[in-house]
């Protein structure tokens, strides 16, 4: 996606028209005009134009029954998490059907591996970490293993231990941001901040402020300096 290459202001301007289109169409879309409706309320959000997001995850959330293919909700679950929150993202998840297929399975583990953790939910959690690392060798999926990193990194911090967070979560975002995924590194730092200690917080929100800030990320950039 163009967000994933820290595009939100790409991603603005590409889905400028999306809930005007779908409204037209008599409140019908495919699978498509659901991520882009579910694109349109996350760079809304993010540019501080929280009127759009509200209005586009309406409609979001009024024709998805019909459009979402079995399996395959996850990835505008995965987007709209900054927008809703992990728990509502993570009652979405649960409502959704059982993965089909590799692929199905692949965007579910994105979507499941950084809600469980955040919830502390840690036995679901290595469930889900186990699979996540298994797929992420035997189907070529790389990013399942950073992400699993960074879980693992959320419970060493709810535990105290932030220097051992902090170094693991920050080689898991490197390779996460190296990879192609800017955006999806810089949030899940923010998403680590509340759970280390006040010193390496501090420490690691300037940074992740600056660089959401240079990716039109407004909304998550402020709120790095709060958790700071």
């Amino acid at each position: 996606p163009i967000f994933a290459r820290g595009r939100l202001d790409g991603l603005l301007d590409a889905t400028a028209q999306t809930v005007e289109l779908v409204i037209e169409e008599g409140m019908h879309t495919c699978f498509h005009g659901l991520q882009a409706l579910a694109g349109s309320a996350l760079a809304a959000f993010e540019a501080g134009e929280r009127s759009r997001s509200t209005s586009a995850l309406e409609v979001f959330d009024a024709v998805k029954e019909g459009a979402l293919l079995p399996g395959h909700g996850y990835q505008t679950i995965e987007t709209l998490q900054p927008v809703v929150g992990h728990e509502n993202a993570l009652r979405r998840l649960d409502a959704q059907p059982p993965p089909q297929g590799t692929s199905s399975r692949i965007y579910r583990l994105r979507a499941e591996l950084p809600l469980r953790a955040l919830a502390g939910d840690w036995k679901r959690y290595a469930e889900a970490s186990a699979a996540a690392r298994e797929l992420a060798r035997t189907a070529c999926a790389p990013s399942l293993e950073w992400i699993a990193d960074w879980g693992e990194a959320v419970r060493l911090a709810s535990a105290g231990r932030s220097e051992e967070a902090v170094a693991k979560a920050t080689a898991a975002l490197a390779a996460l941001d190296v990879y192609g995924e800017r955006y999806r590194a810089a949030r899940l730092l923010v998403d680590l901040l509340p759970a280390l200690d006040a010193a390496s917080a501090t420490e690691l929100a300037g940074p992740a402020a600056l660089r959401l800030e240079e990716m039109g990320a407004l909304a998550s950039a402020a709120h790095a300096r709060e958790l700071a």
